[in-house]
C-alpha cells in the first residue's frame, strides 16, 4: 500500500526547514501541500523520488546563503516557486520541474543546468532582473511555455522575453528559452536563445522583439547586436539584422519575419564561411592590422577591407586581390580615434558578395584581448596571443558545436602582453570550435577553425 503524506498546514502559515540538510520524499510517497501553504527550504536541498503535486496557492520558497538543489527521480509539479537566495547564489535544478502559476524571482539565481522548466500554458516568470534571473551552467537546459497565438499583439508567452506580433494565426506555439553558445558563430552569441515552434510557420509577417539582460551579453557590444536565425537547430545561421535596437531597454526587434525557428543575438555578419577563418584586427605600433586566413578561395576575386566607427555604417578603406596566398594582412595606417570596427566584403568572380565577421579595436584603449594564430589551425599547434591581460590563473577550454568540452588546460599568466603555444589533442577533427579563456572575473571568447 502506498504511503500518502499530506501537509495540512493552516492557510498563510509557514513550514520552515532549517539549514543544512536534505528534505527527501521517498519513492511511492505523495506530498500535497494545501492552498496557502508556504514551505521554506533554508539552505536545504529537496530530493523528490516520489510525487509532489502542490495545490493552487501553495509556495515552495528557497532561501539562504548556500547553493541548494532540486533533484530526484519523482514528478515535481510546483504551483509557486519563490527564489529568495542570497545575491549571486544558485538554486540548481538537477531534475525537470513543472510550474503551474509562477517562478517568482526576488533574489538569487535559478541554474537550469541540463534540465527543463515547463511553464505549461498558465505559468510565468515573474520579477526577473539583472541580479535575480534564470541561467544555465549546462548545455541543454531550457525554460518552456506553450500557448495559442492567433493574430498576437505583443504577446510574451510565459514572460520568457520573446515578444511576438503578427496578423497571422500561428496556432499552438511552443517557445523554449535556452542558454547555448553556438560554435558556428565566429563571434560568440549572448547567453540567451529562443526556439520558437508555431503550428503555422509561413507567411507570418511577424514582428519579433528579443529581450535580454546585460548579464547575458557574453562580452558582446549590445550596440551592434543583430538577430540571427538558424533553420536547423544551430548548424547554419542567417544574419537577419535588426529594425530597432534599444541598449537602454535591452532588446533587438525585427519586423517582416515570415517564419520562426532558432534565434539568438550576436554582432553582425559573424557567420563563418566554410572557406575562411575569422577576421582578426589588432594594434601594431601606430596602425591596426587586419588579418584573415583563407584555405579555399575558389572564384574569389578580391577582398574589400571596410571600417566603421559605430559598427553599422561601413566604408571601404582598401582592397586586396585574391592571390591564393592563404594569409592576408592589411594595415590600417590611419585608424579613427576610439572604436574601429572592421569587416571584409568578399567579392566573387561572378560579382556576388558576402561579408566576414566583424572585429573591433579601440585605438585609444589598452583593453585586454586574446587572439589565435594561425586560424585555421594546422597540425594542432596554435599560438595564443594575449594583450593587456591581467595577471592570474586562467582556464582555457575548447568546446565542440554541441557544447561538449574537448580540451582544458590551466595558464598561470604573469600579466601584460605575450604569447602562449597551445597543442590541441591529437583526436580533434576538422571543424569550428568555441574557445573560452576565463578566471573568476573575466571571460574571453574566440572561435577556432581546425583544418
Amino acid at each position: 500500500m502506498k504511503k500518502i503524506i499530506s501537509l495540512f498546514i493552516a492557510i498563510n502559515c509557514t513550514a520552515q526547514l532549517f539549514a543544512q540538510g536534505t528534505f527527501n520524499v521517498s519513492s511511492g510517497t505523495f506530498i500535497n501541500p494545501g492552498n496557502g501553504t508556504d514551505i521554506v527550504f533554508n539552505n536545504v536541498n529537496f530530493v523528490n523520488d516520489g510525487t509532489l503535486l502542490q495545490a493552487p496557492g501553495a509556495t515552495f520558497k528557497f532561501a539562504g546563503s548556500g547553493t541548494e538543489s532540486i533533484s530526484g527521480s519523482g514528478a515535481d509539479t510546483i504551483d509557486h516557486l519563490l527564489l529568495a537566495k542570497s545575491a549571486g547564489i544558485d538554486l540548481a535544478l538537477q531534475s525537470n520541474i513543472v510550474v503551474t502559476s509562477e517562478v517568482n524571482f526576488t533574489s538569487g539565481l535559478l541554474d537550469v543546468g541540463n534540465n527543463n522548466v515547463d511553464l505549461g500554458t498558465t505559468a510565468i516568470l515573474n520579477n526577473e532582473s539583472e541580479t535575480s534571473r534564470a541561467h544555465s551552467t549546462g548545455t541543454t537546459g531550457y525554460i518552456q511555455s506553450t500557448g495559442t497565438l492567433n493574430a498576437p499583439s505583443s504577446v510574451n508567452l510565459g514572460n520568457l522575453g520573446a515578444i511576438i506580433t503578427s496578423p497571422a494565426n500561428l496556432g499552438a506555439t511552443v517557445i523554449k528559452r535556452t542558454f547555448i553558445t553556438y560554435a558556428p558563430l565566429s563571434n560568440s552569441n549572448i547567453f540567451r536563445d529562443y526556439i520558437i515552434t508555431p503550428t503555422t510557420d509561413a507567411g507570418l509577417n511577424a514582428t519579433f522583439r528579443f529581450t535580454y539582460f546585460d548579464a547575458e551579453l557574453n562580452g558582446d557590444n549590445e550596440n551592434v547586436l543583430d538577430l540571427v536565425q538558424s533553420p536547423d537547430n544551430g548548424t547554419t545561421w542567417n544574419d537577419v539584422g535588426f529594425t530597432t535596437r534599444d541598449a537602454v531597454n535591452n532588446y533587438v526587434e525585427k519586423t517582416g519575419i515570415d517564419s520562426f525557428s532558432t534565434w539568438t543575438l550576436t554582432p553582425p555578419f559573424t557567420i563563418l564561411a566554410t572557406t575562411m577563418g575569422p577576421l582578426n584586427a589588432y594594434k601594431e605600433n601606430n596602425s591596426i592590422d587586419v588579418n584573415w586566413q583563407i584555405y579555399s578561395e575558389d572564384n574569389v576575386k578580391a577582398y574589400e577591407i571596410q571600417r566603421s566607427t559605430d559598427g553599422k555604417n561601413f566604408v571601404t578603406i582598401g582592397e586586396l586581390p585574391a592571390n591564393n596566398s592563404g594569409d592576408y594582412t592589411y594595415p590600417d595606417n590611419s585608424p579613427a580615434s576610439g572604436n574601429n570596427f572592421y569587416r571584409l566584403l568578399i567579392v566573387d568572380e561572378d560579382g556576388s558578395t558576402k561579408y566576414s565577421n566583424i572585429d573591433m579595436v579601440n585605438e585609444n584603449s589598452s583593453l585586454a584581448t586574446i587572439s589565435f594564430y594561425p586560424n585555421p589551425v594546422v597540425d594542432r599547434e596554435v599560438t595564443l596571443q594575449l594583450a593587456n591581460v591581467a595577471k592570474g590563473n586562467y582556464q582555457l577550454v575548447v568546446f565542440d558545436n554541441t557544447g561538449k568540452q574537448l580540451y582544458a588546460s590551466v595558464i598561470n599568466y604573469a600579466g601584460g602582453s605575450s604569447v602562449q603555444t597551445i597543442y590541441l589533442p591529437e583526436n580533434i577533427s576538422s571543424g569550428v570550435y568555441k574557445v573560452q579563456l576565463k578566471n573568476e572575473g573575466t571571460i574571453f571568447n574566440q572561435s577556432l577553425l581546425v583544418k
